[in-house]
């Protein structure tokens, strides 16, 4: 019997194995796919990544950004850039497949290609089932990801209301390295390689374009409940971008997926089970990037299932609960607030670009805000007092209270 089993091999699976085998666990982890993978996603990391994750990632990271252009419902560009901040552009199935190996250096047994389809509670443990197999542990976690079976097997949760998860379409498109940073150059500054941001492409939502190495990443994503006709509306998308850029979009892949953007729940464990990222709901929902919490909660994880086994308690697992609600569902309820007003409807977007427009300060808040770089706790704390000092009018007009 294994001392931990997770099933899940994307950045929060990855991460939590590799910690509690660190730890001296046993630690098997069962992958669905095989290394490596694609996996459907802007690819744009928080630059606070850096701060919790203790190996160099630079080996996979295609560019480092310090610009985004947001553009408003009417078609104003709003230019963002602050020099100490870098968010990290990556590929997926190269960013997932780094973390994984890392996890299999800490002496983790990785199992690809292998899909775990139920779980049963047993004497001491739990016993996963995978077509043709089954493994026993003594703690489960749950890295399966918003469409994954262990918080359904656990009882924890069911299904996600379409108010709670977004629905998202992206597309990559190869270019060559020195057409990229022609195509997604700062007007005026062609020195200068930005990401993209449409903001009243849908209601309660955004579109995007996020420069890698050799490839261009373009989405459009929104809630489920707003959903409308999600496909005309990437396909009109697409060719603003064909118009806009100049460019013919050859899409190497074209993928649809979903994104927890709510509420999360009040319980991230079960029996001898944790949830962990996506799987527990943990995204941001202002930009929908996940990954940073992903790490961050498997590294919670990893250190309360270390404490378990020496304490030899799987009670002690509540405490996962615990320090989840301390440590990070303060920081998705602010986003949830600041989503609010900025999704709230176009008239909104369209304030807060103009707002941007005319004030340095706040096009640094701005650009702290879409890169996820500072909590949004302070976050909230920031824009609120620079709103109401220096734009009170049209802060009303946004429906804001602080």
């Amino acid at each position: 019997m294994h001392d931990v089993i997770v099933v899940g091999g994307g950045p929060a699976g990855a991460t939590c194995a590799r910690h509690a085998a660190q730890a001296g666990l046993d630690v098997l982890m069962l992958e669905s796919q095989t290394y490596p993978r694609d996996k459907p996603c802007g690819g744009a990391l928080s630059p606070r990544i850096l701060d919790i994750i203790d190996f160099d990632i630079s080996p996979v990271v295609d560019r480092v950004l310090s610009t985004a252009v947001i553009h408003s419902p009417s078609g104003r560009k709003v230019v963002c850039r602050r020099d100490d901040v870098a968010g990290q552009m990556v590929k997926r199935a190269k960013f997932d497949h780094f973390l994984a190996e890392r996890a299999r250096e800490a002496g983790v047994a990785v199992v690809e290609n292998m899909t775990a389809v139920a779980v049963e509670q047993v004497r001491g443990g739990v016993r996963v089932l995978s077509p043709g197999d089954s493994f026993k542990g003594k703690i489960l976690v749950g890295a399966d990801g918003v469409n994954g079976i262990v918080a359904r097997e656990i009882d924890v949760r069911w299904g996600w209301p379409d108010e709670e998860v977004a629905f998202c379409i992206v597309g990559t498109v190869h270019l060559d390295s020195d057409d990229i940073e022609w195509v997604m150059s700062v007007p005026g500054e062609p020195e200068v390689v930005a990401m993209d941001l449409y903001f009243g492409i849908q209601q309660r939502g955004y579109g995007w374009v996020f420069p890698k190495r050799d490839e261009l990443s373009i989405g459009i994503g929104c809630r489920m409940d707003l959903i409308g006709d999600i496909r005309s509306e990437w396909g009109a998308f697409t060719e603003r971008i064909r118009e806009e850029k100049g460019i013919h979009l050859d899409f190497l892949r074209k993928d649809s997926f979903r994104v927890p953007v709510g509420r999360t729940g009040s319980r991230f464990t079960g029996r001898r089970t944790l949830l962990v990222g996506d799987a527990a709901g943990l995204v941001s929902p202002v930009t929908g990037e996940g990954v940073y919490y992903a790490i961050y909660s498997g590294r919670i994880a990893a250190e309360v299932i270390a404490e378990a086994a020496r304490r030899k308690s799987p009670l002690y697992l509540k405490e996962y609960d615990v320090k989840i609600k301390q440590k990070i569902i303060p920081e998705l309820e602010t986003a949830e607030f600041m989503a609010d007003v900025l999704f709230r409807s176009e008239r909104n977007s369209e304030i807060v670009c103009e707002i941007a427009s005319e004030d340095t300060t706040m096009r640094n808040l701005m650009i702290d805000f879409v890169t996820g770089s500072r909590p949004p706790g302070k976050m909230r704390i920031s824009i609120t007092k620079r709103l109401f000092t220096r734009h009170p009018l049209k802060t009303v007009r946004l429906g804001l209270n602080v």
